[in-house]
């Protein structure tokens, strides 16, 4: 079997282990977020204290490519946290 097949497969058989017809949409929770902006240097921190090689997540982006963009990663990174903070609203996906 190929990885694709392989892949697709494993896909399917967790689609349909945690399928669930009876769940209703989930309700979209906002939390009253207030204090300092939260910045480069906090996200830094938290970069250097994650660990590495490990699977990837939802978005399918490993650590490692968003640690080797360096500055401009922590940059991206800083701005998408700071809008999900001031925004109050943290998205699915």
């Amino acid at each position: 079997m190929e990885q694709g097949q392989i892949k697709k497969r494993w896909t399917d058989n967790i689609n349909t282990l945690y399928l669930d017809t009876d769940r209703i949409d989930r309700p979209v929770i906002k939390k009253q977020m207030t204090g300092n902006p939260i910045t480069s240097e906090e996200i830094k921190n938290s970069m250097i204290q994650m660990k590495k090689n490990k699977a990837v997540g939802n978005d399918e982006l490993a650590f490692e490519i968003i640690g080797a963009l360096r500055i401009f990663g922590l940059e991206k990174i800083t701005d998408v946290v700071s809008f999900v903070y001031k925004s109050e609203n943290v998205p699915d996906e």
